[in-house]
């Protein structure tokens, strides 16, 4: 085969492989166009220009390769539907970066491209401190696909911070609530800028090493309009994760920063409920009719501020939310005092460290981890009642006894009424040491069950965790399939070709030579 250039055709002009993404913006119209300038038909050539190699939506940048020749891959963060997430070094700074994947299919749609281009430009001016940076969008000129630079945030996300203080013993309201604060804080200032966020969940929320609070993935941002502090909702039914999503976003009615606090609300609700609002409901068409058309059940084990200010920022219609998030995080009063411990939400493996998560991420579902009875604990609560009861039958025993006991005490000498008195300190002080017994024993049996509980849940959660690791070796493994076959059947065809290609120079050569004899007969 001919070893020419594959781009051949007259006046095609390839891609430079520009790493800021307005120098694709900016290629003119004939460039858009396919590349032909002049007008007229091209002269086409043996061998076209070959499309540039396929990327499947999970294909792995090797560790320590360099994307647009800038930022060294370090680690794999997490995969989300846009793609894989990466640690990544800038090599001009020596620093850390997020590094996010704009999926092959979105890097191939100029609508598409267009879409991302607007979103980073709404977002890569946000400065809060709250908020993660998006400091550039880059293309790398080896595969022509397109990568979000984003701040690397050193941390976890809400759902493993939690559950980790709730394992320290260390969860609260108080902890809660100043998170929330932090949330609300830099969500209005994002409203502020006619930025509304559209996706806050827990998988979305990071917390440092230093506990401060970063809001990841503006991924589905929209702009505020101007003079009705709305956004229209124009093809935009399909943004934002199932429960999280507020019912005028069900609707596909018009959004504000009232939809952003609805979902933070649904966060709160998940923290100390263990589940999202209307986490039963399995499915979109589930979820939409409840989130329209029912009322999720109150939060119970938390204090009267919090479960009403929760209950306030779910309502169904936004003009009956809070003016703010920032007023919704201060009706949430802080309470000192750790409460009795919430349901811990169940913990997805998160987009480690990072300033972006899997947003599309999916996001995965957040099933509820409920509490389950036992059979041992009950029984030992049936025994705490029973010395309660008898305890209580003593006291009333003890009063009884001290008032008819009394009655001759005109007749009785001192010394008769000092050992008597003496006598009821005595038993006073037992019945009193005999309560302590009981509530010491009640509190041990519940700190029991609470191990017992937390154990299950971290069991279920490595559990789930082992599952998911094998569904993606699996789909892995499909995938590597895939290519092998995809391969062999691009080089049967190769080999096709090559093979008529022969045969047909064979039957040229063989006229060739028949004409050769007819001429040599007919001189």
């Amino acid at each position: 085969m001919s070893d020419e250039p594959t781009e051949k055709i007259t006046g095609f002009k390839p891609d430079t492989g520009s790493t800021m993404i307005d120098a694709l913006h900016n290629k003119s119209a004939d460039d858009a166009a396919g590349g032909f300038k002049g007008g007229g038909t091209p002269t086409i050539f043996p061998h076209p220009p070959q499309p540039r190699p396929f990327y499947p939506h999970n294909h792995q940048v090797a560790t320590g390769t360099l994307i647009a020749n800038q930022y060294r891959v370090e680690s794999v963060l997490g995969r989300g539907g846009m793609g894989i997430v990466y640690k990544c070094t800038d090599i001009n700074s020596d620093l850390p970066v997020a590094v996010k994947t704009i999926a092959p299919e979105l890097s191939g749609s100029m609508w598409e491209m267009e879409q991302v281009r607007n979103n980073y430009r709404l977002v890569c001016n946000l400065t809060h401190s709250g908020i993660a940076r998006y400091n550039a969008l880059v293309q790398d000129k080896t595969s022509g696909l397109y990568y979000l630079i984003m701040e690397f945030v050193d941390g976890e996300d809400l759902r493993y911070y939690l559950l980790h203080k709730k394992q320290s013993g260390e969860f609260n309201e108080t902890l809660v609530v100043n998170i929330i604060r932090q949330i609300a804080d830099a969500l209005d200032y994002a409203h502020k800028q006619k930025i509304l966020h559209r996706d806050i969940k827990p998988g979305n929320i990071m917390v440092d090493k230093a506990g401060n609070v970063k809001l990841l993935d503006f991924g589905l941002a929209a702009q505020i309009h101007s003079t009705m502090s709305r956004v229209s909702q124009q093809k935009l039914d399909t943004s934002g994760t199932l429960h999280y999503k507020s019912p005028e976003q069900w609707r596909g009615k018009s959004l504000t920063a009232a939809s952003d606090q609805y979902a933070l609300a649904a966060t709160v609700y998940e923290i100390f409920k263990g589940e999202p609002p209307f986490a039963s409901a399995i499915d979109s068409d589930d979820v939409y009719r409840c989130a329209v058309n029912e009322t999720p059940d109150m939060l119970e084990d938390v204090s009267a501020a919090i479960r009403n200010a929760v209950a306030k920022a779910l309502n169904k219609d936004p003009n009956d939310r809070f003016a703010d998030c920032k007023s919704f995080a201060a009706a949430m009063t802080a309470v000192n005092a750790p409460v009795k411990p919430a349901a811990v939400m169940t913990a997805q493996k998160p987009v480690a460290a990072t300033a972006v998560s899997a947003n599309e991420l999916p996001a995965p579902s957040t099933a509820a981890v409920l509490p389950e009875s036992s059979s041992k604990s009950s029984g030992a609560w049936k025994w705490v009642g029973i010395l309660l009861l008898l305890a209580v039958a003593a006291i009333v025993w003890l009063i009884v006894w001290l008032i008819f006991s009394n009655q001759p005490a005109a007749s009785t000498s001192p010394a008769t009424a000092a050992a008597r008195s003496a006598e009821v300190q005595r038993q006073a002080e037992e019945a009193e040491e005999e309560q302590r017994k009981i509530e010491a024993e009640r509190q041990r049996l519940a700190e029991e069950q609470r191990k017992a509980e937390e154990q299950r849940k971290i069991e279920a959660e490595r559990q789930r965790l082992a599952e998911e690791q094998r569904k993606a070796e699996e789909q892995r493994k499909i995938e590597a399939e895939r290519q092998r076959l995809a391969e062999e059947q691009r080089k049967a065809e190769e080999q096709r070709k090559i093979e008529a290609a022969r045969q047909r120079l064979a039957e040229e050569q063989r006229k060739a030579e028949e004409q050769r004899k007819i001429e040599e007969q007919r001189q």
